[in-house]
């Protein structure tokens, strides 16, 4: 996954793209923050670059995948913002049927949520320490 300005004018609106490599939408959740966080600038490694300067995040998928329904599900159930979506569409392009979703992203309520998941995979929660005695 990838976040792009995806030829949209407007710098406060950015598209998540190819969700669907994610098989879970923690995963997809983790991508996305890794993809939005600040990073060091190209011309001075001493200065860190906002990429979390949009307010908007539009994400799309078809009906066959359900993928845009998990992301916009995690989404509400972790309140990360509020997710507006359209009907199921079909695309002229591809004849999958198609549904476009608007995330209004709660920055700090997304920040909060990356720390809880600091040290976590997302594969599920960390298991405790196995100490050489412990095996056997």
């Amino acid at each position: 996954m990838y976040v792009d300005r995806a030829e949209i004018a407007c710098c406060g609106i950015r598209e998540i793209q190819n969700l669907s490599i994610h098989k879970a939408p923690e995963t997809a959740m983790l991508s996305f923050v890794e993809q939005t966080s600040p990073e060091e600038s190209y011309y001075d490694n001493s200065v860190l670059e906002r990429r979390d300067k949009f307010r908007y995040a539009i994400f799309s998928g078809t009906k066959r995948s359900r993928y845009v329904d998990r992301f916009a599900a995690y989404i509400l159930s972790n309140k990360l913002g509020e997710v507006v979506e359209t009907g199921w569409n079909k695309n002229p392009n591809s004849g999958n049927q198609l549904k476009v979703c608007v995330w209004t992203i709660n920055w700090d309520a997304l920040k909060k949520w990356a720390a809880k998941q600091e040290g976590n995979d997302g594969k599920g929660k960390p298991s405790a320490p196995v100490a050489p005695a412990d095996i056997t």
